[in-house]
């Protein structure tokens, strides 16, 4: 009989980090992104978001959608298309439930489940370190126009959308359809999203051997999307008003559709140096339809700063598959962790616990508006062109704010030549359209010329803001 041993028990496995940390990357970036973003209080530096606030609280008050304008003294009922209603409303109930950091809450979850989704599917095909350069170089395109604003609370919906778009061939991904509705009603980049059906349709028709066949299919697809980009409450109004806006001569005055200045560092820089040098080592097989549209979308970067946004998730998208290794095979697919999400509730939680200074920004002129005599609030002003945000959401009307696409070419030239700082215009504007006060920006043209004008004195002053009054007879 041979002697019997006792069985040593082996040790437990113990768990690889690196490649749980490889099998979750999407998720781990996503959340590294919401990190981020979560504390600045930059997100609400722009007076659009204020503005946006007062709508969603409208919508939400009178159970319906604006189709005049509700804010302005100068354009009190006249048309104007709330293309961003539902991100107002959602932006609206944010801070309803979370005050500042509820707002602030909202886009950082935005942006990062965009930059996410953006990384999931480009974690099809590139892994490790390549995988993070290539997601945060398109999220860093970002930057400039990061802000509690629609554009970044349809993120989500843009990516998947592209996504659909990326991965079509000669059948088109109408099952996505609904995902253009959802845009249509969010925010006006739409139809971005309906213009770039015409390069995949293309590429497609071009790989096909029935090219009439998967023209067709195209087609139908496209006039499906375009129905589906109708049922907004403007319905065709809705659709063309991109490309109206667009048209505006006055477009390139402001900021965000502006050309990229050379005179500073830009994400746009980084990203054509990452590309350039992603060309180089890598040798990305893409087709001819695919590079044209990278090329003709950082031209669009360059010229107005606003299609940097398309550009980074179509060029993540766009260039992952090309470069250079296999899909990942199912069997390296893991399960959801539990532990990404767990951090993001204690991240949202912290943010939500900590208070916020108020004013929550340098540009708000709150303190100053404080010494603003009550009456003096319900009459006619003329404001600065950013803080009209501002004093929607303080409850006065506007001479004028960054609604550019409702006021116009012509007004907002009219608007330019009275803050030129001329005294003798500046005079007759005020005595003909019954301007009672004014609220500037301090150490501008306009300012210094209210400090010499005949019959208006200076009643209350800050950092961020300046007021004047007419002198009562």
């Amino acid at each position: 009989m041979k002697p019997q041993t006792a069985s040593v028990p082996l040790p437990a496995a113990r768990p690889d980090l690196g490649a749980w940390a490889a099998a979750h990357s999407a998720a781990l970036i996503a959340l590294f992104v919401f990190a981020l973003t979560l504390w600045p209080s930059a997100l609400l530096n722009d007076t659009d978001t204020w503005w946006h606030l007062a709508a969603g609280d409208w919508i939400v008050a009178h159970r319906a959608v604006p189709h005049t304008d509700p804010f302005s003294w100068t354009f009190a009922g006249k048309p104007w298309i709330a293309h961003e209603w539902l991100s107002e409303v959602i932006l609206s109930r944010a801070f309803r439930l979370g005050g500042w950091p509820g707002v602030m809450l909202l886009t950082a979850a935005c942006f990062a489940s965009g930059i996410g989704l953006m990384a999931r599917e480009a974690a099809k095909h590139v892994r490790g370190l390549a995988l993070w350069m290539l997601v945060l170089v398109g999220a860093s395109l970002f930057g400039p126009h990061l802000l509690a604003r629609p554009h970044i609370l349809v993120l989500p919906v843009m990516v998947l959308w592209l996504s659909a778009l990326c991965r079509a061939k000669a059948s088109p991904p109408w099952a996505h359809l609904p995902l253009m509705t959802l845009w249509a009603n969010m925010h006006g980049s739409f139809i971005a999203g309906l213009a770039l059906i015409a390069p995949f349709a293309l590429e497609a028709v071009l790989a096909s051997d029935t090219k009439s066949g998967t023209a067709l299919k195209w087609l139908g697809f496209t006039a499906a999307a375009l129905a589906a980009a109708l049922l907004t409450p403007f319905g065709l109004e809705g659709l063309l008003f991109p490309l109206k806006l667009f048209t505006m001569r006055n477009l390139g005055g402001i900021g965000e559709w502006a050309p990229v200045t050379f005179a500073k560092p830009q994400p746009l820089f980084i990203a054509a140096a990452a590309l350039a040098f992603t060309v180089w080592r890598f040798r990305p097989r893409l087709g001819a339809v695919r590079w044209a549209l990278l090329g003709g979308l950082f031209a669009m970067s360059l010229h107005q700063q606003r299609h940097e946004m398309i550009l980074a998730v179509l060029a993540v998208l766009v260039l992952a598959p090309s470069l250079g290794q296999a899909p990942r095979p199912p069997s390296e697919v893991s399960a959801p962790s539990p532990w990404p999400a767990l951090a993001v509730v204690a991240l949202a939680a912290l943010r939500l616990a900590l208070p916020m200074p108020s004013p929550v920004t340098a540009s708000d002129p709150a303190p100053t508006l404080a010494r603003l005599p009550p009456a003096l609030m319900r009459e006619r002003v003329f404001n600065a062109y950013d803080l009209g945000g501002y004093l929607i959401r303080a409850g006065a009307r506007p001479y004028i704010d960054s609604r550019a696409d409702l006021y116009g070419p012509v007004f907002l030239d009219h608007y330019a030549e009275i803050a030129a700082g001329d005294p003798q215009a500046m005079a007759a504007a005020f005595d003909r359209e019954g301007v009672q006060w004014t609220i500037l920006r301090p150490d501008t043209a306009m300012a210094r010329a209210m400090d010499r004008l005949v019959g208006w004195r200076r009643i209350g002053a800050g950092g961020n803001a300046v007021i004047y009054a007419r002198l009562r007879p």
